[in-house]
């Protein structure tokens, strides 16, 4: 069961984040966001991942305080 999508993408706190694989934006104090998922269910997928095959793990040190979800692709792309 995934947690609900916060209205308007305004910052939540962790432990409301969704914990299903679906990608989010997590924030902390004095860093930049980053794009990750949660990889748990298994003990070498237990944490937040980043890269598309989660082939990468932001380590133990990593603690993000926020989340909140990423924003709609665009519709249509149009060369100007």
């Amino acid at each position: 069961m995934s947690a609900p999508t916060p209205a308007g993408g305004a910052w939540q706190p962790i432990a409301t984040a969704p914990r299903d694989g679906q990608w989010v934006l997590l924030g902390r104090a004095n860093f930049m966001p980053e794009i990750a998922s949660w990889g748990g269910g298994s003990p070498w997928l237990d944490g937040w991942f980043c890269g598309g095959d989660r082939s990468d793990s932001y380590g133990p040190d990593f603690d993000p305080t926020h989340w909140q979800p990423l924003p709609p692709p665009p519709k249509e792309i149009r060369d100007e």
